[in-house]
């Protein structure tokens, strides 16, 4: 019988508990006792609207960490009869994993990690007149991205090896980062923090959120750099900003006013319609180009193997 890993239980157990809360809330409503301790309790929407969109959060983020469809449907069955978790009983047999899209997902994430980080050592290190204003939202979001990403692979398992293996040392990161801005034109770089800084990291912000509620850390990974490391060796390799940015004037206002923000970035993690799992055996990552130019596809082992 497969057994899940340590960070997939607490996930589940975080899981049916918010199942368990929403459980109590709804027989309160209707006079029931709640099956907690058998005492009448009225809920407000406002609780129950909380509580909902937590085990939602939940949910996606456990189907991006490989957490098995059946075990998920599981655990919220046992929280709906006000179940409290038990890591003894047993589980449904798990549906074979797709790594494929469970690895393309975080590998899509990581490279806008990249993407950000070198556009937000850009700003920092070019410290361009008319775009100081941006410091604070682009510093926001890429945190909030990192946590998502970082938990996200510690859900996985992912450790400094298997890092190594998908996205290179943590040294690679620089010029892997650097070389998605290489070909940015200078007068653009405004327009691009203007995007980052406005760009609606709500839902990213409420998966990150699910983790930590979960136990998973979200602080840091060993597979993935850190904004505290990443961005000062980025911000060391860039170029001196040119003297065409002295003569920018008013072509950076226009360059902003043309950036669109964007309604919410790409959440790779949110997909309900993925089935994500734990696999019986290692499988091939099949790389695709799409997601990084790899010459050859790393093959994924479990983690534990």
């Amino acid at each position: 019988m497969k057994a899940p890993t340590e960070p997939q239980t607490r996930v589940l157990a975080a899981i049916q508990h918010r199942a368990r809360i929403l459980a109590t809330e709804k027989t309160s409503a209707t006079g029931q006792r709640s099956p907690l301790d058998g005492a009448p309790q009225q809920p407000s929407p406002e609780s129950r609207r909380h509580h909902i969109a937590v085990r939602r959060a939940l949910v996606e983020v456990a189907r991006a960490g490989a957490v098995p469809a059946a075990w998920i449907a599981h655990a919220i069955r046992e929280g709906d009869q006000g179940l409290p978790f038990d890591p003894d009983t047993a589980l449904p047999e798990p549906e074979p994993v797709d790594w494929d899209t469970v690895l393309g997902g975080l590998d899509t994430e990581v490279r806008q990690l990249q993407h950000w980080a070198a556009l937000a050592a850009a700003h920092h290190a070019f410290r361009i007149p008319g775009t100081g204003h941006y410091a604070s939202g682009i510093d926001r979001n890429l945190r909030t991205l990192y946590a998502r990403t970082a938990g996200i692979a510690n859900l996985l398992g992912i450790d400094r090896e298997l890092g190594r293996d998908l996205w290179g040392a943590h040294r690679d990161w620089t010029p892997a980062a650097i070389a998605t801005i290489s070909y940015t034109p200078h007068p653009e770089l405004p327009a691009h923090w203007s995007r980052i800084a406005q760009t609606s990291t709500t839902i990213t912000s409420q998966h990150a959120a699910a983790l930590a509620n979960a136990g998973i850390t979200i602080t840091e990974s060993p597979a993935i750099p850190s904004p505290d490391t990443l961005l000062p060796a980025v911000a060391r390799e860039l170029a001196p900003a040119p003297a065409l940015f002295s003569d920018l004037g008013n072509t950076i206002d226009a360059a902003v006013g043309a950036a669109q923000p964007i309604r919410e970035m790409p959440a790779a993690f949110g997909d309900p319609a993925a089935v994500f799992s734990h696999s019986g055996g290692p499988e091939p990552w099949s790389g695709d180009p799409a997601w990084a130019q790899r010459q050859t596809a790393p093959i994924w082992q479990e983690p534990g193997q």
